[in-house]
């Protein structure tokens, strides 16, 4: 789906990144938990949504290839996804602000953590009202803060394992 060039994502920082924490395992595919997931939360019989993506981007070069993917994986644990195409304006403002459901996009800087946090995970911005605890703005408020890179590092590596638990995005893949 990304024409061999890319890797699997474990987790939003791509593994060349310094403070990449490498015990964070990927998740796993488990359609039979997930439909016994589904069916604690409240949705035994699944749910409709949309898969939106936009126009082709370096990091996502088959954007509509990838929804379809991800819909038919949905599908097999009763979550009626289809994939919806939607103008690049409109999309990068409305995934901004989170107004879109499941938004299919990515992200490609300066191999910097902050601009992995900050910027695309927009963590720095408590007041957006994401779905991130407090620690984490915390934390990216002291990683930040310091130019000490052993405990930037422990900064980054615990954010990391957040957003892992967390489970508010899921990352698929980064570019190689």
């Amino acid at each position: 789906l990304w024409g061999g060039t890319a890797v699997r994502a474990v987790n939003p920082y791509p593994s060349t990144m310094p403070c990449w924490d490498e015990e964070i395992e990927a998740y796993t595919y488990d359609p039979e938990l997930a439909r016994e997931m589904l069916a604690e939360a409240g949705y035994a019989d699944g749910f409709d949504m949309e898969l939106t993506f936009s126009l082709p981007r370096p990091y996502l070069p088959y954007p509509e290839a990838v929804a379809q993917a991800v819909a038919a994986d949905l599908q097999k644990v009763g979550i009626n996804a289809t994939a919806r195409e939607m103008e690049w304006g409109e999309f990068s403002e409305k995934s901004d602000v989170r107004e879109i459901m499941a938004p299919l996009s990515g992200w490609y800087d300066i191999p910097e953590m902050n601009n992995f946090m900050n910027a695309m995970l927009l963590v720095s911005d408590y007041s957006r009202g994401d779905n991130y605890p407090q620690e984490m703005f915390d934390l990216a408020g002291k990683a930040v803060g310091t130019y000490d890179m052993d405990e930037r590092c422990g900064y980054y590596r615990t954010m990391q394992q957040i957003f892992h638990d967390q489970a508010d995005r899921i990352p698929l893949a980064h570019s190689s």
